[in-house]
């Protein structure tokens, strides 16, 4: 592949990239992201905003206004370097002059601002109009895929069939007699096994691909031999990171020793980031890093495609930017950061503080959200709404009836209850209404408890409108033996409007006894995870400050989507059949094998049970809620492929449906233009027919995408909106 990137006077069209793809010294392939009569649309190319008035207008598009002096550190080529700014980045900050499309397809001269959050857990790309200071585009560069979904609010039962997972499994302590004797032996949850409810660990021997890791996965310079006997390797590096700092924990990589065993007790019954139970978990994550990088290297994820190593051993591109995997992510400096999984992808080479490739595996609750369910008076009755869950006091399991009275504190205004509460008999052995405000969330609920409350209900600001607020702890959390949880304004009025005969049930309930489940032991996470390195390198070329992957930043673009099959197709069962449902994240979400995930709706070629089509974008134009839509339509391509011509269990070398499909998705990334619409990588999958297999397989890509929507007559519209599309579900003509 040749990419051009269209500039104009001297400055980069930012995503205007024009492709060339050859085979056997053909062209096969063109694509063009750029903009024709470029220079015609620019009315000038000398900003009235400097770079430093840049920056503090992004920071103020992230909500942060009290800033430090902005200073100038370094310039590089076209990128200004600036030193890492109080109360914004404790990183350097760049700024880079781009020729930017905004949402009305218009070309601005624009600043393109990149900084990372203070806590790192957010990396911002925004780009400012460089003439007025407003704001063109934001991103974050950092994709979060804490994957919530609203599934819980019609009833307050549990599937509590996950609660001792593993507890009986034989296979589950490092007791194998032979384990000592075998080289680069890893126990895990090996593929296809998804996740520690669909069956046990096993030992695995040297399960390295020698196509793809030629030197074993602890290697790094080439040379037979390993450079490292912990989980670390050319691939990836394996650790955690429990206090948030983005570094490796001290000693928290496993050592296997000289002879690379891997072989570590997992207890369920106990707290999964322990120091004993962390080894056999960095270790799955670990194995699983490195499958990902093996099997899709078979697949076209090489070292010539921007593959993720320390060492490219054919001496083609960057080399140098291993994943960094993170165990345990802030599981212990900052236990709000739960429920969630990230990946964020450095362009092919780099690897640096500023930007690197790393995955970060957090600790999941798997606990259904807090319920509030009204009961008295009838007027009232029924209504049940989320309470934001406080991750302090009895916050896994409770369930807590009782009348709703007004609580009274000794400091003005007394609704805050910032001191002592002055009406304890009357909320004695009753759930206290307290408003927001001045002094810390712990504080208000244990001047309740001392009063004898039993519970609290919060009442955000009437300024928040409907959005709820997490409720940090304070130096009074230790001390709360209570529940509590926080309603919106608007819904407290009923509250309000009613003391004195509101009765309601404050519920929630741990499906672990209250133990935590791991992110890094669900395969399908992981996957899902390196998915997003994969479509990201893949799809367009490194632009923007210091080469960031930018072409998948569209309203309208499938990377959600990608991820989930790579996570269905690596773990399918071998009894699944095309209408078999196949939930995403049942064991981090406390369910059986049968749970529905984390996704509206679990995958299946029966439209019944996934009724998604192209026609739902619009209603719910959410990045993973658009990701679902295109995994189901490719998810069935790979069903009808694996009819035609059967299923292999070999994922490397297999040449059956199931890998057909996995090679045209694959393949289809790389021909897709920069910031793909669906229907750019429908055709995309469609040349990767053409290209692979001389179009044999058209009639079963566009049968799969015609029934979820995207067939013969559909419209795109922009692919910087996800509302303006139109569904069709006829075939082509032919």
């Amino acid at each position: 592949r040749v990419w051009l990137q269209q500039t104009a006077f001297g400055i980069p069209l930012k995503g205007g990239m024009v492709s060339i793809h050859f085979m056997n010294g053909k062209v096969v392939n063109t694509t063009n992201s750029g903009v024709f009569d470029l220079k015609k649309q620019i009315n000038s190319i000398s900003p009235t905003l400097s770079a430093k008035d840049a920056i503090a207008k992004a920071a103020s598009n992230v909500g942060i206004n009290n800033i430090g002096t902005i200073e100038l550190q370094s310039k590089e080529n076209a990128v200004y370097i600036f030193k890492p700014v109080d109360g914004l980045s404790n990183i350097e900050i760049h700024a880079e002059l781009l020729l930017v499309k905004d949402k009305q397809e218009k070309v601005q001269l624009s600043w393109e601002i990149q900084f990372h959050s203070l806590d790192e857990y957010n990396f911002w790309n925004i780009d400012i109009d460089a003439k007025n200071g407003s704001l063109i585009n934001k991103y974050d560069q950092v994709l979060h895929c804490d994957f919530g979904r609203g599934g819980f609010l019609t009833s307050p039962t549990v599937d509590n069939t996950n609660s001792r997972l593993g507890a009986t499994n034989p296979n589950n302590g490092g007791t194998d007699p032979t384990a000592q004797i075998m080289a680069g032996s890893y126990r895990v949850f090996a593929i296809p096994t998804e996740s520690p409810i669909y069956g046990p660990r096993q030992l695995l021997t040297n399960p390295d691909n020698p196509d793809a890791s030629p030197y074993g996965w602890h290697d790094t310079n080439g040379v037979s031999g390993p450079e490292y006997t912990i989980t670390r390797g050319n691939n990836v590096y394996a650790y955690a990171d429990k206090d948030n700092d983005n570094n490796p924990d001290p000693d928290s990589s496993p050592d296997g020793g000289a002879s690379l065993v891997f072989d570590f007790p997992l207890d369920f019954s106990t707290q999964l980031d322990t120091l004993t139970n962390s080894k056999a978990v960095i270790t799955q994550l670990f194995y699983m890093n490195n499958i990902m990088h093996d099997i899709f290297y078979k697949y076209g994820f090489t070292e010539s495609n921007r593959n993720f190593q320390a060492k490219n051993y054919t001496g083609v591109a960057g080399g140098n930017d291993f994943v960094w995997a993170e165990a345990h992510d802030g599981s212990l400096a900052n236990p709000r950061k739960t429920d969630n999984a990230i990946f964020s992808t450095s362009p092919d080479g780099v690897n640096t503080k500023f930007t690197r490739s790393r995955m970060q595996m957090y600790m999941w609750t798997g606990t259904p959200p807090s319920t509030l369910t009204y009961l008295t008076p009838s007027n009232i009755a029924g209504d049940i709404v989320h309470g934001s869950q406080s991750d302090w006091g009895p916050s896994c399991s409770y369930s807590i009836t009782g009348q709703v009275v007004n609580a009274l504190g000794s400091t003005t205004p007394a609704s805050y209850v910032c001191g002592t509460v002055t009406n304890a008999a009357a909320i004695s052995g009753k759930i206290a209404l307290i408003d927001r405000g001045d002094c810390e969330f712990s504080a208000k609920v244990y001047n309740a408890q001392l009063a004898g409350a039993i519970g609290v209900i919060i009442i955000n600001r009437q300024s928040a409108g409907d959005s709820l607020i997490g409720m940090s702890g304070g130096a009074n959390a230790g001390a709360v033996t209570i529940p509590a949880m926080s309603v919106t304004y608007k819904k407290k009025k009923k509250l309000r409007d009613n003391i004195g005969t509101a009765t309601v049930t404050m519920y929630r309930i741990s499906t672990n006894n209250c133990l935590d489940y791991d992110g890094s032991l669900d395969n399908a996470i992981v996957s899902h995870e390196y998915g997003h390195g994969i479509s990201t390198r893949l799809t367009g070329l490194s632009t923007g400050t210091g080469g960031t992957s930018s072409c998948l930043t569209n309203a309208e673009q499938a990377g959600e989507g990608w991820s989930d099959f790579f996570a269905l197709s690596l773990t399918k069962k071998p009894t699944d059949n095309k209408n078999t449902p196949r939930g995403v994240g049942n064991y981090v979400f406390g369910q059986s094998i049968t749970g529905s995930g984390f996704r509206r709706y679990p995958y299946s070629y029966d439209m019944t049970i996934n009724p998604l089509t192209y026609a739902d974008m619009a209603l719910n134009p959410e990045e993973h809620d658009i990701g679902e839509i295109w995994t189901a339509t490719v998810w069935d391509m790979y069903w009808n492929l694996v009819e035609k011509y059967g299923y292999s269990t070999d994922l490397y070398n297999g040449t059956a449906g199931n890998n057909r499909a996995i090679k045209l998705v694959v393949e289809g990334l790389k021909q897709q233009p920069c910031n793909p619409g669906f229907l750019d990588s429908r055709n995309a999958i469609l040349k990767a027919d053409s290209i692979l297999y001389g179009y044999a397989d058209k009639c079963e890509i566009w049968s799969a995408f015609a029934r979820r929507g995207m067939g013969f007559s559909a419209k795109q519209g922009s692919s910087n909106s996800a509302t303006d599309q139109t569904a069709a579900y006829n075939l082509p003509p032919a």
